[in-house]
């Protein structure tokens, strides 16, 4: 059923990628398994389902998904059938279409993925994988329609709840596309107005008609000083557990490219960060990944785990399977279709400094490495007491027979050294969790943090020939509840001496809880199997 209106909220402004974006098209194509979907024009856009559906989740999860104001702004439709008396109501809210800007030389990025055999530590079989990626430099215009119900005290409550979604957008809390909890999707709001449109009136449809790139008669305000005008509080205090971890590379920290230099075997992954730079990047997945690993290690060393038998794609789905580090970290769908779980922790990618984008066109497509070098030395990123620095660095393999050179086994490598990188910010979402073992949770993610401070878990590519170790000089905590710290120096290493006792004590009865219900299970299933 449609809705009468007199006046109705246009918001527009634009949507700036602050970590990759991804929002599917269909199928795979020659270019990657998980492209961008594309519009008519053949141009990378944004649904409007795409963009309406994240911001809908949001305001459920603070109204409620069948409050009355959700179903006057989003509408609704019976569940009984067609036949009962009530016939719902159409949205009030449009979301249109978004066509991607990319800036300057940017293009849509291809980013590689595999699966890790927890007993091997290669690659998983069967789970190669690349994705079709928007450089976080992207800017996707938005543009939001509010018919704004007659009754005086509706119209005031759902400007509030717009007000309160466009502050969240600004404010980075709401992700869009695929993989979020891989980092990517992070937008914020920019250079946005707002215009109140009043239908009822000639004067009103015109100005209505004049605005069509900004506002217009002064009809239309800043977004920033319309959400001021509320005074209401935009945000209710968060309840997400962060951690921010600020580090520094004590080794060469690199995620590995999918390709190959002219004159180099291996390159660092790098990506567009906007201005018509590029920067060496961390994925999210990556970083993700090491923490799932070592959570698992946790898991399977106190539980005494079983071993998973078997072979192929079967047998890597298993290993995966175990309790709390699911939930923690997500499950894929399975071989039967079964719907995978979105897990309750979300890592961004890091970025380093910026490189000019035409300096590093110049060290990927130099011919030879003195040439490859060359560029470097021009560049400032090569050089007796240059920092940061990039260095060509040649490595061969030993035959165990002769003691010499292997045959067809001499490979290069671009590291980089003394880069500085952006934090590492991982976010535990505990409304994903189940609150008998939310606690239990938040302390195995803390002993990931000790156990990331003291060295143990490298990052990014060849950690197993010294790559990849960083150092920890500084963590942010908030642990819910309104409880944060900053731990630095040597209480990074000790739970017991940096964190309010109290908190501490929680989450450690809650964790040993945890083993023990795990335990008594893993008791009586042995039981009824034998």
């Amino acid at each position: 059923m449609t809705q009468r209106f007199h006046r109705r909220l246009r918001i527009k402004g634009f949507l700036m990628a602050k970590t990759p974006l991804h929002v599917g098209g269909k199928g795979g194509n020659s270019e990657s398994d998980q492209p961008l979907a594309r519009n008519g024009k053949d141009e990378f856009y944004l649904p409007g389902t795409s963009l309406a559906g994240p911001m809908r989740s949001w305001m459920e999860k603070k109204y409620g998904h069948d409050s009355k104001l959700m179903r006057q702004l989003w509408g609704w439709q019976p569940t009984g059938g067609l036949l009962k008396s009530e016939t719902g109501t159409a949205s009030r809210l449009m979301v249109e279409d978004a066509p991607v800007m990319l800036e300057g030389e940017a293009f849509a990025e291809i980013l590689d993925g595999i699966a890790i055999d927890r007993q091997w530590g290669s690659a998983a079989t069967g789970f190669k994988y690349d994705c079709q990626i928007l450089p976080r430099s992207s800017r996707v215009p938005l543009e939001i329609l509010v018919e704004l119900p007659l009754q005086p005290e509706d119209e005031k409550a759902i400007k509030l709840m717009m007000a309160q979604l466009c502050d969240a957008l600004r404010n980075g809390e709401i992700r869009f596309g695929a993989s979020v909890t891989r980092g990517m999707g992070r937008v914020e709001l920019v250079d946005t107005w707002v215009m109140e449109e009043k239908w009822s009136s000639r004067s009103g449809i015109v100005a209505m008609l004049k605005a069509t790139n900004g506002p217009a008669n002064n009809q239309g305000i800043d977004l920033k000083e319309w959400v001021k005008s509320f005074p209401e509080p935009m945000q209710a205090a968060r309840e997400d557990v962060t951690l921010v971890l600020h580090w520094r590379a004590v080794a060469p920290v690199m995620s590995k490219a999918g390709q190959d230099g002219m004159a180099v075997d291996m390159l660092p992954l790098v990506s567009s960060v906007g201005n018509g730079d590029v920067a060496m990047v961390i994925p999210g997945s990556s970083i993700k990944g090491v923490l799932r690993a070592h959570a698992e290690r946790i898991v399977r060393t106190i539980l005494d785990w079983p071993e998973v038998v078997g072979a192929g794609r079967d047998r890597y789905s298993k290993q995966l399977d175990l309790p709390l580090v699911r939930e923690l970290f997500g499950s894929a769908r399975d071989r039967d279709g079964n719907m995978g779980h979105r897990g309750a922790v979300a890592v961004e990618p890091v970025y380093s400094q910026s490189i000019p984008a035409e300096v590093w066109r110049q060290v990927v497509d130099a011919l030879e490495p003195p040439s490859l070098m060359k560029a470097l030395t021009n560049a400032k990123l090569r050089g007796a007491g240059i920092k940061p620095q990039i260095d060509l660095v040649f490595h061969v393999a030993v035959d165990r027979w002769t003691g010499g050179g292997a045959d067809s086994m001499l490979y290069s490598t671009l590291e980089p050294c003394g880069m500085t990188w952006d934090p590492i910010r991982i976010t535990l979402n505990p409304r994903g969790l189940e609150a008998s073992y939310r606690d239990a949770a938040i302390f195995l993610l803390l002993l990931l943090l000790r156990d990331l401070a003291a060295g143990r878990l490298p990052i990014g590519f060849g950690a197993n020939r010294g790559y990849g170790e960083l150092a920890i000089d500084k963590a942010e905590l908030s642990l819910g509840n309104g409880v944060s710290c900053v731990l630095a120096g040597e209480t990074l290493g000790s739970l017991s001496t940096s964190l309010p006792k109290d908190r501490l004590e929680t989450l450690s009865q809650s964790w040993q809880v945890w083993i023990r219900n795990c335990q008594r299970e893993m008791q009586q299933q042995g039981a009824a199997h034998g």
